[in-house]
């Protein structure tokens, strides 16, 4: 009987695996495709998009280009919301062995994120026209999310690591936390430096606009996916 429970068992096991690697796999398959399409309809702002950690070029070509919402940056949301969701997904099953994670905790995590992005987006540009703020306000904007649709395309190759890859994930997450940080560092303080005058001059709604969407949205995020 023990060992019918225990066939049982591992047969159980196994077939979780198979069903998670499954899972993994056309997520990540569909974050490829999605990055395949914007590359092939935006080629040269692609590759120079993949170069905006050194190289400024792609915010002064770009930026009087674009529209607020414009299909290149749709698509990289699209690949950022799956890609972040597959990666705290994984972070929660590795950093919390004890616990038991339902799959559909990455579609309440991407819908939190959909919702978050949505959000911000048109509370950003309620305030640039509300306070007449709209070429500090959209440049930064369009500088963040640059640099934050980057992190999206880094999580893809760590979801690839820990997913098919026999590394010591924890080295994975841990690194992928560090550049995470180490690029949005740099994406502030390049859009912080390029726009100082005028963020001193309006340094009070600024400090404003850091607070009500840079801050106070990973708290509410946090408790849409805690909750």
């Amino acid at each position: 009987m023990n060992i019918t429970k225990k066939i049982y068992s591992l047969a159980f096991i196994m077939l979780r695996q198979i069903i998670s690697i499954e899972i993994y796999t056309l997520i990540i398959t569909f974050c490829l495709v999605i990055l395949a399409i914007a590359k092939h309809n935006n080629t040269s702002r692609f590759y120079s998009f993949l170069l905006i950690l050194g190289n400024t070029k792609y915010f002064k070509v770009f930026y009087r280009q674009q529209k607020y919402f414009d299909n290149f940056n749709i698509l990289l949301y699209i690949n950022l919301i799956l890609s972040t969701s597959l990666f705290i997904y994984l972070g929660l099953q590795f950093f919390f062995t004890n616990l038991n994670f339902d799959y559909y905790l990455i579609l309440k995590i991407s819908a939190s994120l959909l919702f978050y992005i949505i959000s911000k987006k048109l509370f950003e540009l309620f305030i640039a026209v509300t306070l007449n703020l709209k070429d500090l306000i959209y440049q930064f904007s369009f500088k963040k999310s640059s640099y934050t649709n980057f992190v999206g395309i880094l999580l893809v190759v760590s979801n690839i690591f820990i997913c098919y890859l026999k590394i010591n994930s924890a080295y994975i997450f841990y690194t992928t936390f560090a550049c995470i940080a180490l690029i949005n560092s740099i994406g502030f303080i390049n859009s912080f430096k390029k726009q100082q005058k005028i963020i001193s001059s309006n340094l009070f709604y600024f400090i404003l606009y850091i607070c009500a969407l840079e801050i106070t949205p990973y708290v509410i995020l946090f408790k849409l996916i805690s909750g």
